[in-house]
């Protein structure tokens, strides 16, 4: 968590990944995700239902004493990010209920697919873990084939289509960063 707090912000994304690959590969970090759960098959590494420590419970407390000021900043951030897509004439790409004034959002991510979505991933890459890119195929979170879960191919025609197309901006970013953030996008948006 420390080793994130300090390399997983856009000026030190692209070391970010570098140390981790190493740590991990010379043991100092073991791998904090379940990915083990991501199989076909049963996993037993990690004790399920597991307790949690109690500073999680009171993390989380914290956490709800500030959900008022997270949620404000994601949805300024969003506001930010439509504003953007606007000025550069992007915003048919958007999904409409992004623009729905009726509409309350607090996103984690603002998600949308676009022809050229690969493309804009691989550029986006530096800047923000494109890795974690929700919804690119029917199931998600795996690491095996989707016929291991009992997938039929051509059984959901339209995640099949826009899922390899997917784009995903992170909304829940520290509000030091979102004008660097927003910089990189307009460039990036400005080209297109």
């Amino acid at each position: 968590m420390l080793f994130e707090r300090k390399y997983n912000r856009p000026d030190r994304y692209g070391k970010m990944k570098l140390l981790y690959l190493i740590r991990s590969k010379l043991g100092f970090m073991r791998n904090p995700f379940l990915d083990e759960d991501s199989h076909s098959s049963l996993s037993f590494g990690y004790p399920y239902p597991a307790k949690m420590p109690s500073f999680l419970a009171k993390l989380g407390i914290k956490e709800l004493e500030l959900w008022g000021q997270t949620a404000q900043v994601r949805k300024d951030f969003l506001c930010e990010l439509l504003s953007i897509f606007k000025k550069f004439r992007f915003n048919n790409a958007i999904p409409a209920s992004y623009f729905d004034s009726k509409r309350e959002i607090i996103p984690l991510r603002l998600a949308w697919s676009q022809k050229d979505g690969a493309q804009v991933r691989k550029k986006l890459s530096g800047f923000i873990d494109v890795s974690w890119t929700w919804f690119m195929q029917p199931i998600v979170a795996v690491n095996e084939p989707l016929e291991q879960y009992g997938y039929k191919w051509e059984s959901c025609p339209n995640s099949e289509l826009v899922g390899p197309n997917m784009i995903n901006l992170p909304c829940n970013i520290d509000p030091k960063w979102s004008n660097q953030l927003n910089k990189i996008y307009k460039k990036l948006y400005s080209k297109n």
